[in-house]
């Protein structure tokens, strides 16, 4: 198993490294600045159909059941939306990030500019961290039937909804 310059593994977490790595059922590192991202239906690090994200020592791993799934949108002009779904009991630990880096290295890699769309401040400080920087707002307003605005609170950042 690879080691990063300088560094020398936890005998603990090089062997799950190397269990994570053989679940992914297909070869793949675990990267510092990305994760290291493979496309493997054989994989069983998830249910099928699921991508699976691992995070070790602050290393990554992503698996992908098909190279048709991404971590991105995109969107006119050669520009790419990241999306990234972090469940609560995970968030503050690493795999937002872990994984938004592997949407934007793969956003690059096809050409396209990724351009961060967060209302959340936990979105923006993983944005930030991975060098987007905020240049506007954007607010959404829905219009009623006849055109004309439906009862609901406009907040800016946040999408208007019917109360």
């Amino acid at each position: 198993m690879a080691q990063f310059p300088g560094t020398t593994l936890d005998p603990l977490v090089e062997r799950a490294r190397a269990l994570w790595q053989d679940l992914a059922g297909a070869p793949v590192e675990f990267g510092r600045s990305a994760a290291g991202v493979v496309v493997s239906p054989a994989s069983t690090q998830c249910p099928p159909s699921w991508c699976g994200i691992v995070v070790l020592d602050g290393a990554g791993i992503i698996t992908v059941p098909t190279d048709e799934v991404a971590a991105h949108q995109a969107w006119p002009r050669r520009t790419a939306h990241p999306s990234v779904l972090t469940a609560p009991e995970h968030r503050g630990r690493g795999p937002a990030k872990t994984g938004a880096s592997a949407a934007v290295a793969h956003a690059l890699g096809a050409g396209l500019m990724p351009q961060w769309r967060a209302r959340r401040a936990s979105s923006r400080r993983v944005a930030r961290s991975l060098g987007f920087r905020e240049i506007g707002a954007q607010s959404s307003v829905r219009l009623g039937e006849d055109g004309g605005a439906a009862p609901a609170t406009i907040r800016p950042g946040l999408p208007s909804r019917d109360r």
